[in-house]
């Protein structure tokens, strides 16, 4: 038996459905959904979310309906990633090194450290990422005295030296195009570019890939830019 929850209608069900999938609004753009096979895509879950034992499957395909026209009296979901990424500015540097090791004092350390030393005026540069029990440090091959020399060997989980990095900075616009990181994913994997590491902070995206790819992805994301 499902679970009620009367407050919530067909509309608000399906409507935070298709929110939750930001892929489809560019679908919508083009013109390239069925609609009637999305609503029995989302049937159950809609039912779920409205607690209704059986919901209509029509009700579902004009709430599809009327979602899509919202759409279109705004601005469309692609053409607001496009008036950010026209915006937008590339970098590219190559001789990258990236190394996982696991999350100690000592290593957070050490790359603070590095960041002091390291020629910033020359295009040097040094990240941090980590989770709950690894961190991943990415700088230049020209620092490896700065890093690898003061790593105990045994604690190196991985080590990716032929690396490269493309630095995607954007208006702070960035902020208002939902799903733009995933735009940019489905793009870079449709054209066969796999990447190590991707990025974020407020303006700034950075992906990390082989250095045979780099120059791949760096005229991908350009014609992105600079489609119209």
């Amino acid at each position: 038996m499902k679970s009620h929850n009367k407050d919530v209608s067909v509309a608000e069900a399906t409507r935070s459905l298709l929110e939750e999938k930001p892929f489809l609004k560019e679908l919508m753009d083009m013109d390239a959904v069925n609609y009637r096979g999305l609503a029995r895509n989302f049937k159950e879950q809609v039912e779920e979310k409205t607690g209704r034992e059986q919901v209509n499957l029509d009700s579902i395909v004009v709430a599809i309906r009327r979602y899509e026209d919202e759409l279109s009296l705004k601005d469309s979901w692609t053409e607001r990633i496009q008036r950010v990424l026209e915006g937008s500015e590339l970098s590219m540097a190559g001789d990258i090194v990236y190394y996982t090791l696991p999350r100690e004092r000592k290593y957070h350390e050490l790359v603070l450290e590095a960041y002091d030393q390291i020629d910033r005026r020359s295009g040097d540069r040094i990240y941090l990422l980590q989770s709950d029990s690894e961190i991943g440090i990415v700088t230049n091959k020209s620092n490896l005295n700065l890093i690898e020399n003061k790593v105990d060997k045994k604690d190196i989980k991985h080590i990716e030296r032929n690396a490269a990095i493309v630095v995607l900075d954007s208006p702070e616009e960035v902020l208002e195009a939902n799903g733009i990181l995933s735009y940019l994913t489905e793009k870079i994997i449709g054209n066969g570019i796999g990447v190590l590491e991707m990025f974020s902070t407020y303006t700034e995206t950075v992906f990390l890939v082989r250095e045979e790819q780099s120059t791949q992805l760096y005229s991908t994301l350009r014609d992105l830019i600079n489609k119209k």
